[in-house]
């Protein structure tokens, strides 16, 4: 081989290694997500939906978070992780403060809210709402599931309806903690 055949072959060597390194760089570089994409839970065949479209209440949003993203990012605490708060929430707990004739008054843990704040949520009862004592031996149908609860009981309950920033919600079920 001759001395021009030779360093034509380096210089060939050096442009194809110079060429796969750049591939692989924005090949790497696309992989990665960026801030606002990891923001967002993309549900695979459904369209990309603000919160109230599906259903949503306002309370305890902000003009920010209702911006048609897919889900709102909250810090859990000043300088601590995130929590993602999905689109729609359909279950809470907390203290029933009041029982009335037809619903229960019950001090919310906020969870269900873009802000985090507790609040008093109204849950209506159904005749088809189930209320479940605490040891899941019984059950009772209906209004006749009020008078086995108390004021000061701790409880769970699901929502048939989107219950993301809603203060009053029907309820399906009850479970006694």
């Amino acid at each position: 081989m001759t001395e021009s055949k030779k360093a034509l072959t380096i210089i060939i060597i050096a442009i194809l290694a110079l060429a796969g390194l750049i591939y692989f760089v924005q090949r790497q570089t696309a992989e990665k997500p960026g801030p606002e994409e990891t923001r967002k839970i993309e549900i695979p065949g459904k369209p990309s939906v603000a919160p109230e479209q599906i259903g949503a209440g306002k309370t305890g949003e902000t003009e920010e978070t209702l911006k048609g993203e897919e889900t709102v990012v909250l810090p859990a605490e000043p300088g601590g992780p995130s929590r993602i708060l999905p689109p729609a929430i359909f279950n809470e707990s907390g203290k029933i403060k009041e029982i009335k004739k037809d619903s229960l008054i019950v001090e919310g843990t906020g969870y269900n809210f873009a802000d985090q704040k507790p609040r008093d949520l109204t849950l209506k009862f159904t005749a088809a709402t189930k209320t479940n004592s605490a040891d899941r031996t019984k059950f009772w149908l209906g209004l006749e599931g009020l008078g086995q609860l108390e004021a000061g009981d701790k409880i769970t309950f699901e929502s048939p309806e989107n219950i993301r920033g809603k203060t009053e919600f029907t309820v399906s079920y009850i479970n006694k903690l």
